[in-house]
């Protein structure tokens, strides 16, 4: 298989709501940009380039948009026979976001070669939904008692309220999210590293309830392990888990109750997919989504989830949710929490070119 051309779109779709706020700051709007590659036997397969979280820059950001091409360029000289690391395929570099969207749309591309879904790849299925979690950003204590008090109604039982901030306001966002949520949830108070080990300590030692996931309280993984030691609170470690490296030490440390698994921070699907499976192997809980994306970056986390096994899956994410806009309305269907699979070939997903516009580059 040869790559023949390729088209970028803009994915300029605004927060549901205004926005969305972490430790890192507010967004607005999602700035991602969809890739279309085309194979010499006229299949396309699609990725999404995501932006790593916390930064936002425009989807048209010409800076972005020449790296991407220059990438691109480089793929039409290679011939494609199996599954490639993209970051290895396009020299390296910490370009994470680029080589996880180009490779996704490689992958896509191979499944729908090969006639299967994109699950397949990844090694099968071991489950026929994704239960998701449902996610509100650093609002005031009584907006995230009423939004996660409904989510919970819609049938989420996992729930997440980002903290990071003043440490009383954080206090009293925990102690809603825990009023809202059923005895049967888990709530994931997600600092996105926001956290000194100092405060992050102070935070936890506040509550003791067995619902409680802290997820990511401080910014790199000693800090975390060092406070999972000293607390014996359940951790999620999220955008610490930046190599597999790391995935190997959590694996042979055993400190952490859960991880989260996301293709962009790893740069890489393939990646994701080693990653998921060494936590599988050594019974480690998994989280299952992505920096924030549309109906691609959904997919994709959702094929890498699929093949968790029940005990085993925190959750997943649809992220389409989350954003005013979407690509294409008959991809994987949502309903009661739960995410299922369209079965479609590859990704599942099929682009509406009315929906998309005119690219911004297209490269022959």
């Amino acid at each position: 298989m040869r790559i023949v051309g390729a088209k970028l779109f803009p994915l300029d779709y605004p927060f549901v709501g205004g926005g969305y706020a972490t430790s890192y700051g507010a967004r607005t709007h999602l700035n991602n940009v969809l890739v279309a590659l085309e194979a010499e036997d006229g299949i396309v397969g699609y990725g999404e380039i995501s932006r790593v979280t916390g930064a936002s820059p425009r989807p048209t950001d010409p800076d972005q948009v020449a790296q991407a091409e220059g990438a691109i360029r480089t793929l039409l000289k290679v011939p494609l026979a199996a599954p490639r690391d993209g970051a290895s395929l396009l020299g390296g570099g910490d370009n994470r976001n680029l080589t996880c969207g180009l490779e996704t749309a490689l992958l896509d591309l191979q499944a729908k070669t090969a006639g299967v879904p994109l699950s397949v790849l990844f090694g099968g299925m071991r489950r026929d939904s994704v239960p998701c979690y449902y996610s509100i950003g650093q609002a005031a204590p009584d907006e995230v008692a009423a939004r996660l008090t409904e989510a919970a109604g819609e049938g989420y039982r996992i729930l997440q309220v980002k903290i990071g901030g003043d440490p009383a306001t954080d206090t009293a966002r925990v102690a809603a999210a825990l009023e809202a949520a059923p005895d049967d949830a888990i709530v994931l108070p997600d600092a996105n590293g926001g956290l000194s080990p100092s405060d992050a300590a102070a935070l936890i030692a506040r509550f003791d309830d067995p619902r409680l996931y802290w997820e990511e309280p401080c910014k790199t993984y000693e800090e975390n392990r060092l406070l999972g030691e000293r607390t014996g609170a359940r951790l999620l470690l999220d955008q610490c888990m930046a190599g597999l490296d790391r995935y190997l030490d959590v694996c042979r440390e055993g400190f952490a109750a859960a991880v989260g698994l996301k293709a962009t921070i790893l740069g890489s699907p393939v990646r994701a997919r080693i990653a998921r499976d060494l936590c599988v192997e050594h019974g480690i809980r998994l989280k299952v989504d992505d920096s924030w994306g549309a109906d691609i970056g959904t997919a994709l986390a959702l094929h890498l989830a699929l093949g968790v096994p029940a005990p085993l899956l925190l959750s997943g994410v649809d992220m389409r949710l989350y954003f005013d806009g979407r690509c294409d309305p008959a991809g994987p269907s949502f309903a009661a929490a739960e995410l299922q699979p369209n079965h479609g070939l590859g990704l599942g997903i099929s682009p509406d070119p009315e929906v998309l516009g005119p690219p911004i580059v297209e490269i022959r």
